[in-house]
């Protein structure tokens, strides 16, 4: 998938901040969203739709979707921040 072009004179820092972004970001719902993906891949749009509430149903019980949920009320959406549980 793409969702960013970047010149090529940019592409090193670019991808070393994204990396920097998903592994300091919201670590278990990176992993849910694999999860899903990898059911798509192996199950289909059917199998991938049966097996995301199972996976997304722990994410609401962690830190960082209480923290992101309280600072997207308080201060809007893009100011969370998150320690990966």
């Amino acid at each position: 998938m793409i969702n960013r072009v970047v010149p090529l004179a940019e592409l090193a820092d670019q991808t070393q901040a994204l990396a920097e972004g998903l592994a300091t970001g919201p670590t278990k719902a990176v992993s849910a969203t694999k999860r899903i993906v990898r059911a798509q891949v192996d199950e289909g749009t059917r199998g991938a739709d049966d097996r995301t509430p199972a996976i997304a149903a722990p994410l609401f019980e962690t830190d960082d979707t209480r923290r992101a949920i309280r600072t997207f009320l308080e201060n809007g959406p893009g100011k969370a921040t998150f320690q990966g549980h």
